[in-house]
């Protein structure tokens, strides 16, 4: 777990650099790259949705570990959120920055739990436990969701703290396949869908701000004919 949690961070630390560029457009590229990053682990997850590649890792994981009884998961789901807010506090950000990640945060959520719900209930896909609807993980997305909302709040501030949120996620992924609740691909696509969804909520920012740039760029122009003594007269307002 501690290993898949080294090799994640390493690859987005990896996307950070690449897209970190001196430009007006940095803030989209690197939302691009996030899109690629959660792109490449959705594609992934449905190339380890093969019945032999995912038993094979099942089996796996049971000769390592016994299942838990324990619901650190649920709790730790919540956790990137919470870390969230604390850093608000800790960094003293006033209200309205703290109102943008909480409408951040709950666009993504609302994107990842829209797009999870169709996707389980199309696939309706046994767990291996023996329950139902197991692909993608719920719990892995909205964590993750909320990961990449921390992630986006604090790259700006320090990328060390931006990727923190990460950390717990990686752990609900991995509990969410010890406790057999979940196949390895659910995991790997509930973490893809989460990043995206995340990096897509920041995304309508900037479609919105070029919008508001378009409209105030627009001039308006009222033309008027008129008659005078003098003869015709012609105005124009801008």
């Amino acid at each position: 777990m501690i290993r898949a949690l080294i090799v994640f961070l390493i690859i987005m630390f990896q996307f950070d650099q690449v897209t970190a560029q001196d430009t007006s457009a940095v803030a989209s590229s690197k939302l691009k790259a996030g899109y690629i990053t959660g792109g490449t682990l959705i594609v992934t997850g449905i190339v380890l949705d093969k019945r032999s590649i995912k038993t094979g890792f099942r089996d796996w994981i049971r000769e390592r570990y016994e299942i838990p009884n324990t619901s650190v998961d649920d709790i730790l789901q919540h956790v990137p959120i919470g870390m969230i807010y604390a850093t608000d506090l800790a960094l003293g950000n006033d209200m309205k920055e703290i109102g943008r990640h909480t409408r951040h945060l709950i666009v993504s959520q609302a994107l990842t739990l829209g797009t999870m719900l169709i996707v389980k209930e199309v696939t309706n896909s046994p767990r291996p436990n023996g329950g139902s609807h197991t692909f993608p993980s719920g719990h892995t997305a909205y964590a993750f969701a909320s990961a990449g909302v921390m992630y986006q709040s604090f790259k700006d501030d320090n990328l060390l703290l931006a990727y923190s949120g990460y950390v717990p996620a990686v752990v609900v992924g991995a509990y969410r396949m010890i406790k057999d609740k979940h196949w390895v691909s659910d995991v790997v696509v509930g973490a893809g869908l989460g990043i995206v969804m995340s990096h897509l909520s920041y995304h309508m920012d900037i479609w919105h701000s070029r919008t508001d740039r378009r409209t105030k760029g627009l001039t308006s122009v009222n033309v008027r004919l008129g008659m005078s003594p003098s003869g015709v007269g012609l105005s124009a307002t801008f």
